[in-house]
């Protein structure tokens, strides 16, 4: 409830609005055929759902950013431009699997940012089942093995009119790691109020049951009991982001992000998550080379 408070004081705090390709009055731009590279310093945090683990602080944030006239690079996210006009563009494009982000703090995802078991009832496998004698085999976990890097591809399509920006992909697994995929749908809108250049978006990615599998469910090592007891499922995270950046002088900026997640129910049913949601912020100035 504290996190949701001090994100709808960001949004009292943040106008919305957003940025997309061209340089008009409403839309942001990055000049074709160039790269635009910049670093922000500043403070900022990702709150982390998981057990035992900290809150990820965020201090300095790299942008690194190409646009050609058939492939972009954009933080992390490469593309190839399969075809496009005015309203409508598809290309071929991968990014960095965003939930690896929670169990490395260097993780690329927590470096280019410009993304509980509660109550409800948790699946049982009809497999053996272990009797637990005692609070601890529910509470008590050993340290959480790694969750391998990969990157996802696939096929992404953009759709712009007045009314925003409108994404829809497909990404698959691409290095086998886990062999799920996500869909990824987002809505983008924006309005500038003179130099101060606002973006807002709501987004919505589906995970699917071999992904939520690998990052959320329990290895033996981990807890003997959840690793038989938690079956994962497929879901929804579902959420809301804000940006803006308003010059100051020559190549400096001061930027201001949040983003606010609800995780899926498969994900918050999981016994290595103790929240069903995560909070996103940094404020900082910027400097473009």
């Amino acid at each position: 409830m504290i996190k949701l408070l001090s994100f709808c004081t960001a949004l009292l705090l943040l106008p919305a609005a957003w940025a997309a390709p061209g340089c008009d009055a409403q839309h942001g731009c990055i000049e074709s055929n160039s790269w635009e590279l910049g670093l922000a310093l500043g403070y900022g945090e990702r709150s982390n759902p998981l057990r035992e683990h900290n809150d990820i602080p965020l201090y300095l944030v790299p942008e690194i950013a190409y646009y050609g006239d058939d492939w972009y690079f954009d933080n992390g996210s490469l593309g190839y431009i399969l075809w496009e006009d005015d309203r409508f563009s598809l290309n071929l494009a991968g990014n960095f699997a965003s939930d690896r982000a929670y169990f490395d703090r260097w993780d690329p995802a927590n470096l280019f940012i410009t993304g509980n078991l509660s109550n409800r009832d948790v699946p049982i496998d009809q497999g053996p089942v272990i009797d637990p004698s005692g609070e601890d085999e529910l509470t008590s976990f050993d340290e959480l093995e790694t969750r391998n890097f990969t990157y996802l591809g696939g096929l992404e399509a953009y759709y712009f009119s007045k009314l925003g920006m409108i994404k829809l992909a497909w990404m698959h697994d691409l290095f086998g790691v886990h062999q799920g995929s996500e869909v990824q749908f987002k809505w983008e809108y924006g309005i500038n109020f003179g130099d101060l250049t606002t973006t807002a978006s709501v987004f919505a990615d589906w995970k699917s049951k071999d992904l939520v599998a690998y990052y959320y469910g329990v290895r033996p090592t981990e807890n003997l009991y959840w690793s038989q007891t938690y079956q994962a499922t497929s879901g929804w995270n579902r959420g809301l982001e804000l940006n803006l950046s308003y010059p100051l002088a020559q190549h400096w900026e001061l930027l201001g992000m949040v983003r606010y997640t609800r995780l899926a129910e498969s994900i918050s049913a999981s016994p290595l998550v103790v929240e069903d949601d995560s909070l996103a912020y940094f404020l900082g100035i910027g400097y473009s080379f």
